[in-house]
């Protein structure tokens, strides 16, 4: 197993070919050296291998740039590798500004006591341990927060579709749309402030209230739920032109067992909320004849890679879900930061006596499984 001091390397910057060589033969027997003879290489070796690197330890006087311009271009692109800077003695002033400002742990004066600079390089790398362990401790306690008010939000979520005695399949609806929507994972750079276990539920139990809340206004005004045998291409053509989007029909679409408000309303909801998520994209929508019934796009490309996770369900997509269910349809979400965002509608004849035979339990399993396990 590679020890701590050969894992995480130690980049040194000097424009002097003879200190790179001295430096590294100097410490090359317990340390990972990296060299870099000005700040623009430098500035390259940070960008391809700053997740392996943890002190940098620069020159202050370079022709190019001083060593306290890279460290400050350091501490604010990848604060966690440890700062130091190494100068004579007439020029202790910038480094003890540097010190005072944050931009380095330590400076060392030239000339170099041997002894004293590997001490200091190893205490350097021991507080980056000490700092990295700490991170991830942190980040692993984030984690199973933000796991529990997940499946806390899921479980909530289920119990309210089951109040909504009037529409169909509502809790098939909300079970496939948690299926769908990805955690909420954070990436390397989180923020600790969120650990506030409290807070963090708080702001979830008001976040579900008001997604709650927001879709029983949607249903408020609603008084027949019941379903007949409609042209699905007469309303799409009337709610695109509403709304002003393109529609785009290949062939007659057949008739559907239809609720013309509701259906009108997921088509707004969907709208609403592509144009929420990029104002600027025009949102497209495709119908075509699809196995006797109809298959359904709306898109926008240039709205992919936002944030639909499970801890934030716009209301206008668990409306969407609910009324397409209540239709005998189902759902699919596409999000891709290249592709846009696609959601792909399919009303097909006998759904709902497929949906009838599906075990309930069995799905919240299903779902509830996703939050287990998660880094």
């Amino acid at each position: 197993m590679q020890s701590a001091e050969k894992k995480y390397a130690i980049l040194f910057v000097d424009d002097e070919e003879k200190a790179l060589k001295y430096f590294s033969r100097l410490f090359s027997d317990e340390f990972t050296i990296l060299t870099a003879s000005n700040t623009e290489i430098a500035r390259s070796v940070l960008s391809e291998h700053h997740e392996n690197i943890s002190i940098l330890i620069t020159d202050q006087r370079m022709p190019e740039e001083t060593g306290v311009k890279l460290l400050r271009y350091t501490k604010e692109n990848y604060p966690n590798i440890i700062r130091l800077l190494t100068t004579a003695y007439s020029d202790l002033s910038d480094a003890i500004d540097a010190v005072n400002t944050g931009e380095i742990l330590r400076y060392i004066t030239k000339p170099w006591d041997i002894d004293l600079l590997r001490l200091e390089l190893r205490h350097a790398l021991r507080f980056f341990l000490l700092k990295y362990e700490r991170d991830m401790l942190l980040k692993e306690k984030l984690n199973t927060l933000l796991r529990m008010a997940e499946i806390n939000k899921a479980r909530d979520l289920v119990i309210f579709s089951s109040s909504l005695n009037k529409i169909s399949h509502p809790q098939e609806a909300v079970l496939d749309l948690l299926r769908q929507v990805p955690p909420s994972r954070r990436s390397a750079t989180f923020d600790i402030n969120s650990l506030d276990e409290w807070d963090l539920s708080k702001s979830q139990i008001f976040n579900t209230l008001e997604l709650i809340k927001r879709t029983k206004d949607a249903f408020q005004s609603v008084d027949d739920y019941s379903l007949k045998k409609t042209s699905a291409e007469s309303i799409l053509k009337e709610c695109c032109q509403k709304s002003g989007i393109a529609l785009d029909i290949t062939g007659p679409l057949p008739e559907l067992e239809i609720n013309a408000p509701l259906f009108e309303q997921m088509i707004l909801q969907f709208v609403n909320l592509l144009k929420t998520l990029d104002p600027s994209d025009p949102v497209t929508v495709t119908a075509k004849a699809a196995d006797s019934g109809v298959n359904m796009t709306l898109s926008s490309k240039n709205a992919g890679g936002n944030d639909l996770s499970i801890l934030n369900i716009p209301p206008e997509l668990l409306i969407s879900f609910l009324i397409c269910y209540h239709h005998g349809g189902t759902i699919s979400i596409e999000n891709d930061a290249n592709a846009g965002v696609c959601f792909q509608l399919d009303f097909i004849p006998d759904n709902n006596a497929e949906k009838e035979k599906k075990d309930l339990d069995e799905d919240i399993d299903e779902v509830l499984s996703r939050f287990e396990f998660w880094i």
